[in-house]
């Protein structure tokens, strides 16, 4: 039973680890640094915080100024780095999930906690991702959605 969690959080992350760099690769850096307006996240700083809160969780004292989460500028190749860093990290974590001390809910828990935020992550990304490059659809629900 145990390996079944473990092998499913890992397909699961390969998944979200897959799409991300798909979303990434088509793009060009000013693409990944844009912002849609002022106060919102381009998708190099989804990414970054995306890493430094799934490195919040995985640090086993949980230090919250683990990594700058201030915005800056970050090139595509550095990017599609974090990501794999990550996504490895994450893999590395399902895949040891019945050889880990401490309780198996803990544990269950925390894979959960990260798959929840991929999950919104990768949702941001692909959407900030879609914007840039103005599919059709995209263009055609944001003119439907502006006219009612």
């Amino acid at each position: 039973m145990d390996s079944y969690y473990g092998d499913w959080f890992a397909a699961r992350y390969q998944e979200t680890r897959r799409r991300l760099t798909e979303a990434v690769e088509p793009l060009d850096e000013t693409a990944i640094n844009w912002r849609p307006q002022v106060g919102s996240r381009s998708i190099m700083e989804l990414v970054a915080d995306l890493a430094a809160s799934l490195q919040e969780r995985l640090r086993p004292e949980r230090d919250s100024s683990v990594l700058e989460r201030e915005p800056y500028w970050m090139s595509k190749e550095e990017l599609l780095r974090l990501i794999d860093r990550c996504f490895r990290r994450l893999a590395e974590l399902a895949s040891a999930y019945g050889e880990q001390a401490g309780s198996r809910s803990d544990r269950l828990e925390l894979l959960h906690e990260c798959n929840h935020l991929v999950s919104e992550r990768l949702g941001q990304v692909l959407y900030l991702a879609r914007m840039q490059k103005a599919e059709p659809a995209f263009l055609y629900e944001r003119e439907k959605a502006d006219s009612a």
